[in-house]
């Protein structure tokens, strides 16, 4: 009989939190697509960010894991339901309307330096 460590056991604990995360926010995606009946769920491309020089290595892996797993979760939810996924470019989509898609300006937040 094998006994768990605990090591192993709060690692397998905070995975389970984890996935928990990932399914939950694709579930409230999905149903805000749902209520508002769209055609689409629309993503940003974020493969070609890169992590900011002052930001640790593991906190940026551990990012980019669950924005994938994300994506992934409302893919399979989304194609369940009928709903089109699409992966558009970031460039200019912090300036432009996402209903009409005119160019506005871009104010930034007071505790921006």
């Amino acid at each position: 009989m094998h006994i768990q460590s605990e090591y192993e056991r709060v690692n397998n604990k905070i995975r389970h939190k984890r996935e928990q995360l990932t399914h939950d926010v694709a579930n409230q995606v999905l149903a805000l697509a749902l209520l508002y009946d769209v055609d689409a769920i629309v993503h940003e491309d974020l493969r070609s960010l890169s992590p900011p020089s002052d930001e640790g290595t593991l906190s940026w892996e551990l990012s980019s894991w669950a924005r994938r797993d994300i994506i992934e979760n409302i893919k399979y939810r989304a194609e369940c339901a009928g709903i089109g996924v699409e992966r558009v470019y970031p460039e200019g989509t912090s300036r432009s309307c996402p209903r009409c898609g005119s160019a506005g300006h871009t104010c930034k937040s007071p505790d921006h330096h």
